[in-house]
């Protein structure tokens, strides 16, 4: 069968579904093609062109939209088979409904969409018609060492940009055994609770062999492990960095936990080759951190673990959310100074979506700090404006704090010469934001260790500007 994936976006990121996917349906004998439709009248042409039987879109919350405006104008042409799936699907389809999409996956779609394609469209496990609801019950997780390689061709055929970065994102296993209300990890777990270990990684062999063929195929020099925590378990870590730096030999960055690093756990990481970690405080309030967005750790367990990064010279960038539901400006100031204090290389701070199907949404929605009906105008970017119910005053200085989080804490005279910080508040937008630009990008760069032509610098540049603001 002849299938399409439709994108919406090109950005800097490599897709790990569409990889995934594309792979599992090739081995099954299908034809795989992929296509940006950033121009819906040109893209639509050149669907009729490939004439597939099956398009695909994988969207989160914030695209559904334009998965459901695209498949009607496509349909108004051309009959084929439609299905969605991603985190927004899975997690709320009343868009869907009405929409001119055939069907909804929900969860991963390896097994499913074989299933589907060789019983020519019949609803399964996971995948049910857009007027039907969820089955509940679901397909067990795919053990991944029985997963084909990713298939990164129907893509970077496409794209040279990502086919030619020498930094490539990988992904050593999949889920995360943590509940953060912010985090559809939480609802995945709860939905899917029946299916097996949600929480599982490839076999270090398993990986390395990917790694290599990549390393075959395209360039290859660094590598980011975009896991949500890659040192969850110690056994297989011990493991991958004993094999890893004899085998691929080639510097990486990954994701941590901060309650559970220690000295051994670094000191593995950086012989190894891991030249940089990011990792998540979200909230220097501990009620914030730990009551609303179930961190579950002190502020002792957040400075502890960033004096053993700094000791072993480990670059870190941490992750921050302002405007938590209920969320004071006195307390997003105990999160800008808590980054202040623990110096990491790199700080980032973004505003809160209520993505469908977040705890953290529901009990905005519960609590009167969202109304339910401005979830159809959700950002699709995190340096938006809030949705939330805090007054315009706030909602702009939340704004522009996230954008200037970077350079406070980078360099921390800004924050504490108050005539600066107050000027930073009152600056036209357009400069908020270019201090934004030029201190992600000059620190994420050397920390990721990223090398890019010329060439490929303004093209990354002008496809971040698209994707991030």
């Amino acid at each position: 069968m002849k299938v399409l994936f439709i994108d919406f976006f090109t950005n800097i990121y490599d897709k790990h579904p569409i990889y995934s996917i594309s792979s599992v349906l090739k081995q099954h004998g299908n034809e795989v093609s992929y296509l940006v439709a950033s121009d819906f009248d040109k893209s639509i042409e050149s669907v009729l062109a490939i004439k597939p039987e099956l398009i695909l879109y994988s969207c989160f919350s914030s695209e559904v939209y334009l998965a459901v405006q695209f498949d009607a104008l496509l349909k108004n042409q051309y009959q084929c088979h439609s299905l969605i799936g991603g985190p927004g699907p899975t997690f709320d389809d009343h868009e869907i409904q009405s929409s001119t999409i055939d069907a909804i996956c929900v969860g991963e779609g390896e097994i499913a969409i074989v299933d589907y394609i060789s019983s020519q469209f019949q609803p399964n496990s996971n995948i049910y018609h857009r007027s039907q609801k969820k089955s509940g019950k679901y397909y067990p997780m795919a053990p991944l060492d029985e997963l084909p390689f990713p298939d990164r061709s129907v893509i970077y055929e496409q794209d040279h940009f990502l086919r030619d970065m020498p930094t490539k994102q990988f992904m050593a296993g999949r889920g995360c055994p943590y509940h953060c209300t912010y985090c559809h990890n939480d609802a995945f777990l709860t939905e899917f609770k029946d299916s097996g270990p949600k929480f599982r990684y490839k076999s270090v062999d398993y990986l390395i062999a990917e790694i290599k063929e990549v390393r075959e195929k395209y360039p290859l020099e660094n590598i980011v492990f975009q896991d949500d925590v890659f040192i969850l378990d110690k056994k297989w870590l011990k493991e991958f960095c004993e094999k890893f730096p004899a085998q691929v030999g080639i510097t990486f960055t990954c994701n941590i936990r901060a309650n559970l690093i220690n000295d051994e756990i670094i000191a593995l990481l950086k012989e190894s080759g891991c030249v940089g970690v990011s990792w998540s405080i979200e909230s220097g309030n501990d009620f914030l951190r730990n009551k609303i967005l179930r961190r579950n750790m002190s502020k002792n367990i957040i400075r502890n673990a960033a004096s053993i990064l700094n000791k072993h010279q480990i670059k870190h960038r941490t992750g921050n959310i302002l405007g938590i539901p209920g969320e004071t400006w006195e307390q997003m100031i105990e999160t800008l100074e808590l980054n202040i204090e623990i110096k990491p290389y790199l700080a980032m701070a973004y505003t809160f979506v209520p993505f469908p199907g977040l705890a953290l949404t529901e009990y905005a929605i519960a609590n009167n700090h969202l109304d339910a009906d401005l979830m159809e105008f959700i950002p699709r970017t995190f340096f938006k404006k809030s949705v939330l119910k805090f007054d315009e005053e706030t909602k702009d200085k939340i704004a522009r704090l996230s954008l200037i989080f970077p350079a406070l804490v980078k360099f921390p005279f800004l924050y504490h010469q108050k005539p600066i910080f107050e000027y930073l508040f009152q600056s036209p937008f357009p400069v908020v934001k270019m201090i934004y630009h030029m201190t992600n990008i000059f620190y994420s760069s050397k920390m990721f260790k990223v090398k890019y032509s010329n060439k490929q610098k303004i093209k990354g540049f002008l496809r971040y500007l698209k994707s991030g603001m």
